[in-house]
């Protein structure tokens, strides 16, 4: 079985397995394993290029004066570290296939073999060569002092975008779990090597805003994150202590009514109703 990321129970390993033969049915005279080696190294180098193309540049050489203009509109500051953004980085393997098998789970009949033409479609892109069809394969998370600094930087970085014709797309995450952020994603050219050929096709990027405060959580708590999403706990965490999600869920919530407080205090000082 090519999938190696842990397996939960027998109906993941035959979703992994059935994932296995379509692909085998696409990637020409490449094993599975191999397809999944030749994408990574590519993703790793998609990463670097992405990091010094001309749009991230820009946006790096826009850190300053964006501080200025936050400054100078709300009186506190945008980030709490200097020195520019963190660069993209590239998805894991492992991190693919889970997504793409939660994938699967939300609308199984896409594995029976008269959708076979279905699935590829949704769970793989690009009509030269398969890639999975996810808008995170390259992705960084920004993260701001202020809460509404993030819908700030989130409306820049999507105008820079938007300019350069990237077809930026801004999602607006509240969830129930207790996920606060907001995310941008665009298209990015880039040639898929394999093979000693040079297929050139777009991917989708995506950059991740949030507070420091709900990124710090995120830090914390992802690892509990990752191994409920993919298990068959029943959805009541709210009203059962002993879920780990309760204390999880709950304390997002709470550190993003945290937010909520700085920004009142942070302008009850400057004189300045709530914006």
């Amino acid at each position: 079985m090519s999938f190696n990321i842990n397996v939960r129970n027998q109906k993941d390993e035959k979703i992994f397995s059935s994932v296995d033969e379509i692909l085998k049915k696409q990637i020409g005279g490449l094993s599975v394993s191999q397809y999944w080696n030749v994408l990574q190294e590519n993703l790793i180098v998609w990463s670097k290029t992405i990091n010094n193309d001309y749009f991230w540049s820009k946006v790096q050489n826009s850190i300053t004066f964006w501080e200025q203009e936050y400054q100078k509109e709300y009186g506190g500051l945008l980030f709490l570290k200097t020195g520019g953004f963190d660069g993209f980085q590239n998805k894991s393997i492992d991190s693919i296939k889970d997504k793409l098998v939660r994938k699967i789970k939300k609308n199984e009949s896409i594995l029976q073999e008269e959708n076979t033409a279905f699935c590829i479609d949704e769970l793989f892109c690009s009509d030269k060569f398969p890639i999975p069809n996810l808008s995170d394969l390259i992705r960084t998370r920004v993260t701001c002092a202020f809460l509404d600094g993030v819908s700030f930087l989130a409306q820049r970085l999507y105008d820079a975008a938007k300019d350069m014709g990237m077809n930026p797309e801004l999602e607006v995450h509240n969830k129930s779990e207790g996920y606060y952020a907001q995310h941008i994603t665009f298209t990015h050219n880039v040639n898929y090597q394999i093979l000693a050929q040079s297929i050139p096709m777009q991917i989708k990027v995506e950059i991740q805003l949030a507070t420091t405060l709900a990124t710090r959580m995120w830090e914390a708590s992802h690892s509990i994150y990752e191994d409920v999403r993919g298990s068959k706990m029943l959805d009541d965490w709210a009203w059962n202590v002993n879920d780990p999600r309760f204390l999880n869920n709950q304390l997002g919530h709470t550190l993003h009514l945290a937010d909520g407080l700085l920004i009142n205090l942070r302008n009850q000082k400057r004189g300045v109703g709530i914006k």
